[in-house]
């Protein structure tokens, strides 16, 4: 793992507002039983060199463990499923210059050539936090969370599309990674843990933020 010192630590607007997610029961743990059996999956993901490691660890760990699926396929995007809306800030970006890409239409074109390659009982869709692609646009936290979901929407709408005919469609969950390094210092607390975010309890949470604001 890398030096700390290169880490992005959680800003207390993220930290109050997971912790708020947590309460409401908005992030919970993965349930073995509502995920397919054998086959394999794919993890799109933000390429963070600091998280990925622990992010991808934890999904080929539980599908392997629980599922028998040794074959996990990443798909690796700044920003991760926050790209795939269109109305996302982190969708179009020039990273070099005079080389605009469409960062949406890579990752779903990965992930749909993942899945004619390689088959997929189910795609994790997985965001995280802290995301410096994502703070470089001044995206708050709520506004990640709704953009993980959104981008779980896009693949519910477009993967069907591009399906061999008769093929099933793979279930698609929306996780997301946090990196609490900078916040649990000690208690036996995992420095990293990976969640599925539930989307009632995110509406609630959002909806009750709305309100106070």
């Amino acid at each position: 793992m890398s030096s700390t010192a290169s880490r992005l630590p959680l800003s207390q607007d993220e930290l109050r507002f997971i912790e708020e997610l947590e309460r409401a029961g908005a992030l919970v743990n993965m349930d073995p039983q509502r995920v397919p059996d054998g086959g394999s999956a794919t993890v799109i993901s933000c390429f963070d060199g600091d998280r990925f490691p622990d992010l991808y660890g934890f999904h080929r760990d539980f599908c392997g463990a629980h599922k028998g699926m040794n074959c996990i396929t990443p798909v690796c995007i700044p920003g991760g499923p926050a790209v795939l809306s269109e109305h996302s800030p982190l969708r179009t970006s020039t990273v070099i210059k005079d080389l605009p890409i469409d960062w949406g239409a890579v990752a779903l074109s990965k992930t749909l050539l993942g899945f004619q390659i390689k088959g997929a009982g189910i795609i994790k869709s997985t965001g995280h936090y802290p995301c410096a692609a994502c703070r470089a646009h001044s995206l708050s936290p709520e506004t990640m969370a709704e953009l993980f979901v959104t981008g779980t929407d896009v693949l519910l709408a477009q993967l069907p599309k591009h399906l061999p005919q008769g093929a099933p469609s793979p279930k698609i969950v929306t996780c997301v990674h946090i990196d609490y390094f900078s916040h649990r210092k000690s208690g036996g607390r995992k420095l990293m843990a990976t969640y599925k975010l539930l989307r009632q309890p995110l509406a609630d949470v959002l909806g009750r933020r709305d309100q106070a604001a």
